[in-house]
Formats: C-alpha cells, structure tokens, sequence
C-alpha cells in the first residue's frame, strides 16, 4: 500500500538540545543596548551561503548615521557548531567548538581595546 501524504511527516521532526548561536546572539546584542542606555544598537542580520548560516552583528549609531560590522559567525544548517568567528578587531578567524567557547570569545572581544574604544568614541558624540 503506497504511503499517503500524511505519512510524510509521521515522525516528527527533532530539535538540537543546544541553544542556537542566533539565540545567544540576540540576547548579547539586548543586553549591549541596555548597557548603553540605548544610545547605540545592535542588530542580527541572518543570510545564507550555501549549507552555511551567517549571523552578522551590527552595531548602528543612527544618530551619527553609521553602522558597522563587529564580528560574523558562520555555522553549517545542520548543526551549530563548531563555529567560526571572524571581525576586522581580531586577527584571523576563531574556532568555536561549543557555547561557551562561543562565550568566552564574545567577552574577548568586547573587550578589546578597539572595540572598546569604538564604543566610547560613538558615545561621547552622541
């Protein structure tokens, strides 16, 4: 007997037991706004690039008309990580095998000296 159309899907679908790194990424860039009293953003953009997921994360002073990239995270369809890392404020690109390595590069980051210092710049102006 040939398999009707509802059986398609009779299993289900599974989900990943780890939190996405878009999810994470969210949450950082909530909480960068709220350390900054609002006066930047940050912004997810999402697109593909063939089996790869790329989240950018922006930071915009609309005041100040301008928007830059900090670091893009890039991560198969399949699975979250590992993971790769990649900013014009670090050198190379990092391997990321889990969250907290995911973590642990997020705060490296931001607390770089030019990024820091960016973020400063951008609020004295504002």
């Amino acid at each position: 007997m040939a398999k009707s159309v509802s059986d398609l899907f009779a299993k289900g679908f599974s989900s990943s037991d780890q939190r996405p790194p878009v999810q994470i990424l969210r949450q950082v860039a909530d909480r960068f706004e709220t350390k900054v009293s609002g006066k930047l953003s940050a912004r997810i953009v999402s697109t593909t690039s063939g089996t790869r997921f790329v989240h950018s994360f922006l930071l915009v002073a609309g005041e100040l008309n301008y928007q830059t990239e900090l670091f893009r995270l890039a991560h198969e369809t399949v699975k979250f990580y590992p993971a790769k890392l990649s900013s014009a404020f670090l050198p190379g690109i990092k391997d990321i095998a889990d969250e907290d390595g995911l973590l642990e590069a997020l705060d490296y980051l931001f607390n770089t000296e030019k990024v820091n210092g960016l973020i400063g710049n951008l609020l004295s102006q504002l």
